[in-house]
């Protein structure tokens, strides 16, 4: 914004806010647009750049499990529908070696025990409950 003298009769040159009009530069609207368009550009890249490590690596693991599987089916000497069973189990199936398993707590491998004992014994409903209780709060 530029201060300009009035002009007007009876106005002894006191200074007024004076705008600088479009006619005076006809690329100013333009390059203002140019930056916000710019300014969205930078940022989107940069929010999709941050997301696109992480599915990068992800696409990576996938490739690699991928080749894995397709190693394993070649060295099966697999064919036709028996291959494209084994690549689809191989691919779905969870690699046990991904992530190294964590040490259960004493109560959380006590839950895992009566939880197998549980099944074996097809237990259901309040049998199942009570059966838990119990098994859980004896000292082993």
């Amino acid at each position: 914004m530029l201060i300009a003298p009035c002009r007007k009769p009876g106005h002894a040159g006191a200074a007024l806010p004076h705008r600088s009009s479009d006619h005076q530069n006809p690329n100013r609207l333009r390059d203002q647009i140019m930056k916000k368009l710019l300014f969205a550009f930078a940022m989107s890249c940069a929010l999709l750049g941050a997301t696109g490590i992480s599915a990068a690596q992800a696409a990576s693991a996938q490739n690699q499990k991928m080749s894995q599987c397709n190693t394993e089916a070649t060295a099966k000497g697999l064919k036709g529908s028996a291959r494209k069973d084994f690549m689809k189990q191989c691919l779905s199936a969870k690699a046990a070696t991904a992530a190294p398993a964590r040490k259960l707590t004493a109560q959380q491998q006590k839950m895992v025990d009566c939880n197998a004992q549980a099944k074996t014994r097809a237990l259901k409903g309040d049998a199942r409950k009570k059966f838990m209780k119990e098994c859980l709060s004896s000292k082993k």
